[in-house]
């Protein structure tokens, strides 16, 4: 090798700046990228009834929305809570679920199941979950002998 390098040195400097300049052109096309795009199999269905106690949502939202919803191809898991004033579903699917027709397909279920629930209900809204969604960070504040407006209203100011 350092004969052909002493006997040819136009054609090592060649492929060195050859080497360079790929590297150059390279290096400024690549971009970094902290948070993906990312597909995750996860969508939230959530409606609020205004008024409503915990067991009337469970009883009269939940149960019908988490009984039509469960049939959704590629389902994986699926949990509820029932709050106060709203009822919250997280549909968890197989890996490589094609989010897009499941998105159609739920909505289709929504549009059906819509008209037999309480009139005081308002329409379920369907999510999916993107790691955009996901806050950076969470931060509290607390004062003592504060309450929670005034501690708002101090961090406000």
């Amino acid at each position: 090798m350092s004969k052909f390098s002493v006997k040819k040195p136009f054609t090592v400097l060649v492929g060195l700046v050859l080497v360079l300049v790929l590297g150059v052109v390279s290096f400024s096309k690549m971009t970094t990228d902290l948070l993906p795009n990312m597909d995750l199999p996860y969508m939230i269905v959530y409606a609020a009834d205004p008024g409503a106690a915990p067991e009337s949502v469970e009883s009269s939202v939940t149960k019908p929305l988490e009984s039509a919803l469960g049939s959704t191809t590629g389902l994986k898991q699926i949990s509820s809570t029932s709050n106060e004033n709203v009822s919250i579903i997280v549909m968890e699917f197989a890996q490589g679920t094609d989010m897009n027709a499941v998105s159609i397909e739920m909505s289709n279920t929504i549009d059906q199941i819509k008209g037999s629930l309480p009139e005081t209900v308002s329409t379920p809204v369907m999510m999916q979950i993107t790691p955009g969604m996901m806050p950076v960070m969470v931060a509290s504040v607390d004062v003592d002998g504060m309450d929670a407006k005034e501690v708002s209203d101090y961090v406000s100011d």
